[in-house]
């Protein structure tokens, strides 16, 4: 029996958002499908994005792993890391890509005997202060992971804390203090999510991580060209169950004072 209500995906949009983003940064772009893809399925977006992403992110190894067990191949950034050292093993097997994004992650990594290259990134807090390492902690996670046999690569990255409001004083802060470390290791980078790769060309790096725009929503707190020309992906479609002729000003269950729905 079908439900009265359905929430419809628009693959096709979901495909323009995708190459939007890359044609806006000309450069990589991982499709972020944390949190079931946003409520939009992360299995079935993997799958109808696999054979045009250049790979995938995650918010936690549960989430690589169901998109491994659907059959998606393509490299899968751990946006959180291992939560706990027994992680390490199936991020290896899984040929997942590690973030080192705390000083117990990159002990954990150390420790380990890691039999096959991987991946990994390294998160530096520049000012969003919700994950990341601080100068001297990247510093020393560089110089120790730096030509380990198990490391096939390094990339930096970061987070703007502020970059969906317009021309914010602390994003050039951040930028600052990201660009004199990268510039001092001369690593791949990936600065941009969804917000940053809108508003901030300069954030674009090597490596995007395009997420609440794939999905056809903006991130910006003000009107933007670019962020107009995104697609809705998801629609939410309902049968008409009762038809009713009120007076008017007469009192309505569906609107009460402090009660509000919300889409997402």
């Amino acid at each position: 029996m079908t439900r009265p209500t359905q929430a419809k995906i628009n693959l096709a949009n979901l495909r323009h958002n995708y190459q939007f983003a890359k044609q806006t940064t000309g450069v990589a772009c991982l499709a972020v499908v944390k949190a079931d893809a946003y409520g939009h399925g992360a299995a079935a977006i993997g799958r109808a994005l696999e054979q045009e992403v250049d790979g995938f992110a995650v918010g936690m190894l549960s989430e690589a792993l169901e998109l491994r067990q659907n059959g998606i191949n393509k490299p899968v950034l751990l946006l959180q890391g291992a939560h706990e050292r027994g992680e390490i093993g199936d991020i290896v097997a899984n040929q997942l890509t590690m973030l080192i994004a705390s000083d117990y992650q990159l002990a954990w990594a150390l420790e380990a005997k890691i039999p096959e290259p991987i991946d990994v990134w390294i998160k530096y807090d520049t000012g969003m202060h919700r994950l990341g390492l601080s100068h001297s902690e990247v510093v020393r996670a560089i110089n120790s992971l730096n030509n380990l046999p198990w490391v096939r690569s390094l990339t930096l990255m970061t987070h703007m804390a502020c970059a969906d409001e317009f021309n914010h004083p602390h994003t050039q802060g951040q930028l600052v203090l990201f660009q004199q470390l990268a510039q001092q290791f001369r690593l791949p980078v990936s600065i941009a999510n969804s917000a940053s790769l809108l508003s901030l060309p300069q954030t674009h790096g090597h490596i995007a991580r395009p997420g609440l725009m794939l999905y056809g929503t903006s991130p910006l707190a003000y009107e933007h060209a670019l962020a107009s020309q995104l697609k809705a992906v998801m629609t939410l479609e309902a049968s008409v169950i009762a038809l009713h002729q009120v007076q008017s000003g007469s009192p309505s269950v569906m609107v009460r004072p402090g009660l509000h729905s919300v889409l997402l």
